[in-house]
């Protein structure tokens, strides 16, 4: 019984963490959208892979706040926090995706 709880929380949290970079993907591609970039010239500006751009807009993996500050800068913006907040908010995602973006600021 037990061991089923345990299953089934590291699963939401898995589920709840997808959502996460899927939802900042989205915000990541919108932005290069915007300014009207490709995923090559973002690359280029922030000195990342393009490879890694696209995986990022397409939420298959977690940017460390390094890459994150890569991208701010490539889209010639000022902080994070535009990026998490380039695209309308309405779910408790995103709102746990900016209060984890202060957390972090707060703890560096």
């Amino acid at each position: 019984m037990v061991r089923q709880v345990r299953r089934r929380a590291r699963n939401e949290r898995s589920s709840l963490l997808m959502t996460k970079r899927r939802e900042l993907g989205r915000r990541i591609a919108l932005l290069r959208q915007r300014e009207g970039l490709s995923a090559r010239e973002l690359g280029r500006r922030s000195e990342l892979h393009e490879r890694t751009i696209r995986r990022l807009e397409l939420g298959k993996v977690d940017p460390g706040l390094g890459t994150l500050l890569a991208i701010v800068k490539g889209l010639g913006l000022v902080s994070v926090e535009e990026v998490l907040s380039a695209a309308p908010l309405g779910s408790r995602v995103l709102a746990g995706m900016r209060g984890e973006a202060y957390s972090h600021a707060a703890s560096a």
